[in-house]
């Protein structure tokens, strides 16, 4: 029915079909833009490099008849993962034009359910990865436990040891290392636990071992679940044996093993901020800059009134504090903003994603986190997670086994200004400093290092490098590492 009234048309009752599908002869300028339909069937085998000019806005869905390049190009025709796409017969996309001849394939689903791989599997290097660690300092014998942050002890409390998930996503390469051999007779059992369940995701140091990895099981996770690691330790080990794990997040069926983001923390108790500590006591412990991005969701669940609880905090300011709706945006925040999270409650933590401000032409940002507490001028310490106040001056205590990956665009924060001298901090590859590194001179709070890069091969021993210089007064550092595959 066309019902007519003062300044409205309408239809009711009516479907709104779209046009049948057209064909489109594939071109090197393959103008889907203008065909008479919304679904388009590509026929031919000439490689696209562009699908024409058309309004912004202009929406089209297709699908192929066959095998031909798609080119990808970050300005005028970008495509999932990054790269060229080689069509297959009935394989699906949609596509969204951004005017003036440039175009976004915001969908693409191939016909035979496989994922797209750019550069036939081959990762590029400005594919982040996000890199999970942990710790167990002095690891108690015969019983079992949980790793918590970097550089700290572990708990026996395995509520106390929960991360939360934020994005649907797999983990995997879980490794674990030791910085002294297992006694003979003995051995650690790690395994991470979803929902205080066993998973498949496990690996044995054996005695005379330092190391051991599953590199082959991942687990799949969704928002909310809690993950934590559940370490098992034997009867007569020594428990001056210091330990440190990893693992990756990926997000679920990324055609790249794109990273999962996540800013996470462990449970705390009353109002705190949010750290790889339990219950990070003041902003100046926590406060770290980022990379740009939008903070767009964070989760905890207080155990009382059953909602979400959290804040973020930008600069200094608290822009979304302690009630977190499902319809909450998030924070946008510039390279080198600084960021903070809180969180108020007394179940399970709240954790943060942040994703690309611009999720068209970028991947979600994946950053490591490192804190040194209370540093006094003329001291070195060696990076902790971020809020521990561990005060580690022996490496080997924090060193973490990594993927390969490469570490760039290094920023650092400290809590007020350096009074003299300089504090350097500086990422260290199996024992030896990369020239990654961050420096702070006189007055200055912000320092960054968006030039250099450090390139780890799977399995290197990566660690920070704190020296505060002068001798006046102690400050709290905070860094943030991005990490891409090499």
């Amino acid at each position: 029915m066309l019902r007519i009234s003062k300044n409205r048309i309408s239809l009711e009752n009516i479907p709104l079909n779209e046009a049948a599908e057209v064909n489109v002869t594939s071109d090197a300028t393959t103008d889907i833009g203008a065909a008479m339909s919304n679904n388009v069937n590509i026929t031919g085998t000439t490689t696209i490099t562009s699908f024409g000019t058309s309004a912004a806005g202009v929406t089209r869905k297709g699908r192929f008849a066959g095998a031909l390049t798609l080119t990808h190009n970050a300005t005028s025709l970008i495509l999932p993962g990054v790269a060229n796409i080689t069509t297959a017969t009935n394989d699906r996309f949609e596509a969204l034009s951004l005017g003036s001849g440039n175009w976004i394939v915001t969908k693409y689903q191939k016909a035979d359910g496989t994922s797209i791989v750019a550069g036939g599997g081959t990762k590029s290097g400005n594919i982040p990865v996000q890199i999970i660690k942990l710790g167990a300092l002095n690891l108690n014998q015969n019983g079992t436990n949980y790793a918590m942050g970097l550089g700290e002890g572990e708990t026996g409390t395995g509520s106390l040891a929960n991360i939360r998930i934020q994005a649907k996503c797999t983990i995997s390469k879980l490794r674990a290392h030791g910085n002294a051999a297992i006694p003979a007779s003995n051995s650690l059992i790690v395994t991470l636990q979803k929902g205080g369940a066993d998973t498949a995701l496990t690996c044995t140091i054996a005695a005379a071992g330092t190391d051991a990895e599953d590199i082959t099981n991942e687990v799949d996770l969704l928002p909310g679940d809690l993950i934590r690691l559940k370490l098992v330790s034997s009867a007569t080990m020594t428990s001056t044996i210091d330990f440190t794990f990893t693992a990756v997040l990926t997000q679920t069926g990324s055609a790249v093993d794109e990273g999962s983001s996540l800013l996470y923390s462990f449970s705390g108790g009353s109002l705190n901020y949010v750290g790889e500590a339990v219950g990070s006591g003041t902003l100046d412990d926590v406060e770290v800059p980022m990379p740009a991005c939008r903070v767009q969701a964070a989760d905890g669940r207080d155990s009382t009134t059953a909602v979400s609880i959290g804040g973020v905090s930008k600069n200094g300011t608290s822009l979304q504090n302690y009630l977190f709706p499902s319809s909450f945006a998030g924070v946008e925040f510039t390279a080198g903003d600084y960021f903070a999270g809180i969180n108020v409650g007394d179940a399970s933590p709240p954790s943060f994603l942040p994703i690309a401000v611009d999720q068209g032409t970028q991947y979600d940002p994946c950053v490591m986190l490192f804190g040194v507490l209370s540093l006094a001028q003329g001291v070195t310490e060696w990076g902790c997670g971020l809020g521990s106040n561990a005060g580690i001056t022996t490496e080997s205590e924090v060193q973490i086994v990594i993927p390969a990956c490469t570490l760039r665009n290094m920023r650092g924060l400290s809590s007020t200004a350096v009074a003299s001298g300089t504090t350097t901090a500086e990422v260290f590859k199996n024992g030896v400093g990369t020239g990654l590194i961050v420096t702070w001179g006189t007055s200055s709070r912000y320092a960054e290092d968006v030039t250099n890069s450090a390139v780890f091969a799977a399995g290197d021993k990566m660690s920070l490098k704190v020296i505060a210089g002068g001798a006046v007064g102690s400050r709290d550092y905070t860094v943030s590492i991005e990490s891409y595959y090499t």
